[in-house]
Formats: C-alpha cells, structure tokens, sequence
C-alpha cells in the first residue's frame, strides 16, 4: 500500500489504483482525516457527530467488502507475473 500512497501523492491515480485500489482508498481517507481532525480541533466540537455522516453499514459491510476486493485485485495482478 505504501506505493499506491506514493503513487497517488505524486498525482499518478492510474498508477495508484493498479498498485493497490484499496491503498488509494486509504490515502483519501488519510488526507480526509487530517482535515477532520482539523476541523474538530478548531471547532471543539465532538468526532462523533462526523462520523454520524457515513452510514454504520458502510462500516460494517463497505469497507471489508471494499478491502477484500482490492487484496482479490492484487493476487489476481501477482499469479498474471506483474
């Protein structure tokens, strides 16, 4: 994943995806959290209402979904030899 992080930082989102789709995923989601954090801080107000805005199924059901399709993704691109 570190290389889909690095990929995608440089601005290669082609690059990025092909690397590790759920790497890119996690990259927005770090850049997100940093401006959440950010937000947080300077509004004093509590992380849990942000939270409130995804819905729990995303959570529970979207993004283990999401993280075993990338990890079926990559062994695909390992047995094709790239």
């Amino acid at each position: 994943m570190t290389t889909s992080f690095a990929y995608l930082v440089r601005g290669h989102v082609i690059s990025s995806l092909i690397a590790q789709p759920f790497g890119m995923v996690l990259c927005v989601l770090t850049a997100a959290g940093v401006w959440a954090g950010a937000y947080i801080a300077w509004t004093g107000k509590a992380s849990h209402r942000l939270l409130k805005l995804i819905p729990a199924r995303v959570h529970v059901i979207g993004w283990p979904t999401l993280a075993l399709s990338a990890w079926l993704w990559k062994l695909a691109l390992m047995s094709m030899g790239r």
